[in-house]
């Protein structure tokens, strides 16, 4: 609670705290408008509002669609950064076939001459791509066994994601090989 009074009245009673321009704020300390990180230090802003802090811990992907739709705007980007569930194998494990076999892998499209990225829902079915493009494209690229990813606990059903082995960043020596074999 902020009380304002004129410095003469806080002057005469003699427990005058902070004066600005002829007033004095005598400020009582509320906590739950300062709020503290983790770690017990005051954060930035000084809103007194609490901050939306992002997790530190990533989104775990344990389902093929991890969007829970069909025809569902995403980024292929968001789900190739997520940490990968117990569940989520390669089309190598799940078909028992080498990892270095080359797959055909579609893609339907609605517009454009896109192409397929990591992150992004393929299928091994070129009807099934068509009958997801409606009247747009279909767009293929040949890929590892190993960089498809399947479902352990649903495998072989012709949906997946493409999610190629992230290679040794020789520099930072970080992110070897995240999908199990």
């Amino acid at each position: 609670m902020i009380d304002f009074e004129p410095v003469e009245k806080r002057l005469a009673r003699g427990n005058a705290r902070y004066s600005l321009k002829n007033t004095v704020y005598n400020v009582e300390w509320e906590e739950e408008k300062h709020p503290r990180g983790e770690d017990g230090k005051f954060g930035t802003g000084g809103s007194g509002k609490k901050s939306e802090k992002k997790s530190e811990k990533k989104e775990k992907l344990t389902t093929l669609n991890p969007t829970g739709g069909v025809f569902v705007d995403y980024k292929p980007e968001d789900i190739y950064d997520m940490e990968l569930g117990e569940n989520m194998t390669t089309l190598a494990k799940t078909s028992e076939i080498d990892p270095d076999e080359k797959i055909m892998v579609y893609r339907g499209i609605s517009t454009g001459k896109g192409k397929i990225s990591p992150g992004d829902f393929i299928t091994t079915n070129k009807q099934l791509a068509q009958d997801y493009a409606g009247t747009g494209n279909v767009v293929s690229m040949e890929v590892r066994a190993g960089d498809i990813l399947d479902d352990e606990d649903e495998p072989l059903g012709e949906e997946y994601i493409y999610y190629p082995e992230k290679k040794e960043n020789s520099k930072k020596g970080i992110t070897v090989y995240r999908v199990k074999q």
